[in-house]
């Protein structure tokens, strides 16, 4: 048996057991008559305005999650460049290291935050360990 493959126990482990059998969606959609809402509109936002997540016009700027869960881009821009996180920084008074969108990004997302909630974030290595990031890690995760 290979060490990566978890053994069934009385009951099966899921992969095993029939009953608890993994299904695709297309299949669940088609044989429960069950659709998956759209992503387009209030789920999911796209454009140079509704969809920029730094823009006071994204549209979930006036919305609050109880968790936020993103793998957000990973780009140090060119000294020349001026991005919207930019914009984003020099209006709400951020600070992170290095120019990294990611670190923008991380301060963002609490804007969207419930009390008490949650953000996950799949975050570049250097934002956490380089050596301008102390204070941005030692404030903000």
């Amino acid at each position: 048996m290979s060490p990566y493959r978890p053994r069934a126990g009385k009951r099966g482990f899921p992969a095993t057991n029939p009953a608890h059998r993994r299904t695709d969606i297309l299949e669940a959609q088609e044989r429960d008559e069950a659709q998956l809402p759209s992503l387009q509109g209030p789920n999911l936002a796209a454009g140079p305005e509704l969809g920029d997540f730094f823009s006071e016009a994204h549209a979930f700027a006036k919305t609050r999650f109880s968790i936020v869960v993103s793998n957000p881009p990973w780009r140090e821009p060119d000294k020349t460049d001026r991005t919207s996180a930019d914009r984003w920084r020099e209006r709400s008074k951020q600070s992170y290291p290095r120019r990294q969108i990611a670190g923008a990004y991380a301060l963002r997302a609490l804007d969207f935050l419930d009390r008490g909630g949650l953000v996950s974030l799949v975050l570049p290595i250097g934002l956490l360990l380089g050596h301008t990031s102390a204070t941005f890690v030692s404030r903000n995760l």
